[in-house]
């Protein structure tokens, strides 16, 4: 049991020097795949020919993000930082939480209402899974961490 909470903690919360795990892959393999399914589903003939396979599959991808959700929200306390009922709530409103919940909310408020205005508004945040992306994979999360440290050097560069 605590092997897999390990296993758990490792994979969702990863760290830039440790090796990807199997789940941090599938996770970056299912958010490619529902970005993807989210764009090819703006084209008529996809929809025309596998349109009543889309809210189906976007319901078990939203079963994977949401659980995906439980277990960080479960598992955050392993962390020294997100530790008792304080740093819960702490990782409730940091940044990775955040994007998490903003990348199901929209299946579930579509999943309830149903409605295509909602539909097409909500499309927009399910874009935040690339987010979430960039925060599992290991070679992206570098690429950002160099951006962020070069920021002051490349946006001086724009200006000239």
């Amino acid at each position: 049991n605590t092997t897999i909470k390990q296993y758990l903690a490792r994979s969702l919360f990863p760290r830039s020097t440790e090796t990807s795990t199997i789940l941090e892959r599938a996770l970056s393999v299912v958010i490619l795949f529902a970005v993807a399914l989210m764009v090819l589903d703006t084209e008529p003939i996809f929809q025309t020919h596998f349109g009543a396979w889309v809210k189906p599959i976007e319901f078990v991808i939203f079963l994977i993000f949401g659980a995906e959700y439980i277990l960080r929200l479960m598992l955050c306390g392993r962390s020294q930082k997100y530790h008792g009922l304080k740093g819960k709530l702490r990782y409730l409103i940091s940044p990775m939480a955040i994007t998490d919940l903003l990348a199901i909310l929209p299946n579930i408020i579509v999943f309830i209402l149903d409605d295509l205005v909602f539909l097409r508004l909500f499309r927009l945040f399910r874009m935040l899974r690339i987010v979430k992306l960039v925060r599992t994979n290991k070679p992206l999360m570098l690429f950002a961490e160099s951006i962020k440290s070069s920021w002051p050097q490349l946006s001086a560069s724009l200006v000239v």
